[in-house]
């Protein structure tokens, strides 16, 4: 409902804030483009990670309204951890010097075509909010 969804964004700019006074650290971030994969040693587990992480400032408006807006004084990134994950699995990755992460499209093709042929992983355009 318009409610839940009020109460989640006020919780997680609320998070993000105490986070970031009380360590210096951005947490509030969009994932953009996923890789649902599953290791081959686990075939019963799942995972969904994200391509791109972009930090993302929550802005309060009148009201209960929120506007969300790119965090200029941090950079998006390629998901570090999958890059490590991928190659510690022999799968040709592309790497950070590849790849414009600003051009999604082509990056979920490069991510696509990395992991062809792997069975049950898919890429997808989802986006998620989430610290």
């Amino acid at each position: 409902t318009q409610a839940e969804q009020v109460r989640h964004l006020r919780r997680l700019a609320l998070v993000a804030r105490e986070k970031f006074n009380d360590y210096g650290l951005w947490v509030l971030h969009l994932g953009v483009g996923f890789l649902d994969w599953t290791p081959a040693a686990s075939a019963e587990k799942s995972f969904s990670s994200p391509l791109v992480i972009v930090p993302v400032v929550l802005e309060r408006r009148r009201g209960d309204s929120y506007a969300l807006k790119i965090n200029t004084d941090e950079e998006p990134s390629l998901n570090p951890a999958l890059a490590i994950k991928m190659s510690e699995l022999g799968i040709e990755w592309p790497r950070v010097d590849q790849v414009d992460h600003r051009d999604i499209p082509e990056l979920l093709a490069r991510v696509r075509d990395a992991v062809a042929g792997m069975r049950g992983w898919k890429v997808t355009d989802r986006v998620v909010l989430d610290t």
